[in-house]
């Protein structure tokens, strides 16, 4: 048997080295996750795309690519990686409503809808999911195919949620979600997230039936003064920036 050279051993003992010295891909999309919290959402991408690149068959980096592709208001590409998790990971689908959000952007419509009908089967009684349903169904096929087609979703503890999916069921009128929110002895702090649920679904509710001022103007409130930090909080700049991005 053939030793080997004392140059051979050298160059591998760096190779190994400098492999050690290199985070694995599970090490840079957790680093890439902490980044996306903090709202660093380059510095996250430049991160999952070298855990992509080191594993192309990791779907959880695809996921958290995904989000923060969504974040630059980069909708295309935040499907594509969604749709590749799914590939890899059938078993995400039902709860990926992050996936139904970036495919109205696209105008996928019938695909978001659809997805919202997977999440609906984990969790019944979230209005929110019921109401990115109706946007989708809505300009698919019109506000009364909606209206008709609306998701069997049972109570939302969060105030003023109830309230908007009466608004969709045409019970009560935009102003009644707003008292909602405000209703009842609540400290500021306690009203925020309710102002910023409130605010960010009739910004969405004008936008969808045509009113893109009012829509700005609930979803300016949204994305500043209430903003929370929570994905949602920042759909509300999302959904804002791409609005006034329009012609």
């Amino acid at each position: 048997m053939r030793t080997l050279s004392l140059a051979t051993i050298l160059l591998l003992a760096l190779a190994s080295a400098r492999a050690a010295d290199e985070p694995d891909p599970m090490m840079l999309a957790a680093e890439a996750d902490a980044l996306f919290k903090m709202r660093k959402y380059d510095d996250a991408l430049a991160k999952l795309d070298v855990a992509i690149k080191k594993d192309a068959k990791f779907a959880q980096a695809y996921y958290l690519r995904g989000r923060a592709r969504y974040m630059k208001g980069d909708f295309k590409g935040s499907a594509a990686d969604f749709d590749k998790q799914i590939d890899l990971r059938p078993k995400d689908f039902e709860r990926h409503w992050e996936r139904g959000i970036t495919l109205y952007y696209l105008g996928r419509h019938e695909e978001g809808r659809k997805q919202f009908e997977g999440y609906e089967k984990t969790d019944t009684s979230d209005v929110e999911n019921t109401f990115w349903h109706w946007m989708c169904a809505y300009k698919k096929g019109g506000e009364k195919a909606a209206r008709e087609g609306l998701l069997k979703t049972g109570k939302d503890k969060r105030p003023p949620m109830n309230e908007v999916l009466g608004l969709l069921q045409g019970k009560i009128k935009p102003d009644d979600v707003m008292k909602a929110a405000d209703a009842g002895d609540l400290t500021e702090a306690q009203r925020k997230p309710r102002r910023f649920y409130g605010h960010l679904y009739l910004g969405l509710y004008f936008d969808v039936t045509g009113d893109r001022k009012k829509a700005i103007e609930h979803l300016d409130k949204a994305a500043g003064e209430y903003q929370i930090g929570h994905y949602m909080g920042e759909v509300a700049r999302v959904h804002r920036d791409w609005l006034k991005g329009m012609k």
